[in-house]
Parts: structure tokens; sequence; C-alpha cells
């Protein structure tokens, strides 16, 4: 199995932990802000595919991960 395909799961598991961490009140904002910065630098590790994006889900996902690392 391709690493990209490694990366990107466990980038959802995590992008998935900043969402629920996101919209709880009882974590501290050093713990929410931990995981999306983890979160970014998983996705950052993907390949770039011939677009410029990184691999995964983009601009035609429900999901659109990209967005989390807008502005920066």
């Amino acid at each position: 199995m391709h690493m990209k395909y490694l990366i990107s799961f466990y980038s959802v598991l995590v992008g998935k932990a900043f969402a629920f961490t996101y919209t709880r009140s009882f974590f501290s904002a050093k713990t929410v802000f931990g995981l999306l910065e983890h979160y970014k630098n998983m996705r950052r590790r993907l390949p770039l595919m011939e677009c410029g994006n990184h691999w995964g889900n983009h601009s035609g996902s429900s999901y659109r991960p990209f967005l989390a690392t807008q502005g920066e």
C-alpha cells in the first residue's frame, strides 16, 4: 500500500478529532489548535498532483479538507 493512502487515512482521523474537540467547550485551546496543526502537517506530507494540489480530497469532496489550511 502506498504511503499516501495511510497519510490520507490518518489525516482524516486527525481532522475528525479536531472537529470533535473544536465543538466541545471542555477541551483547551492548546489541544484544539494542536490537533489542527497536526492535521495541516499531515496534509502537507501528501504528494503534489500535477495541478499543484496535495493528493487527497479537494474541491470535489464534501469534506473539503483544504479549507482548514486557507490563509497559511
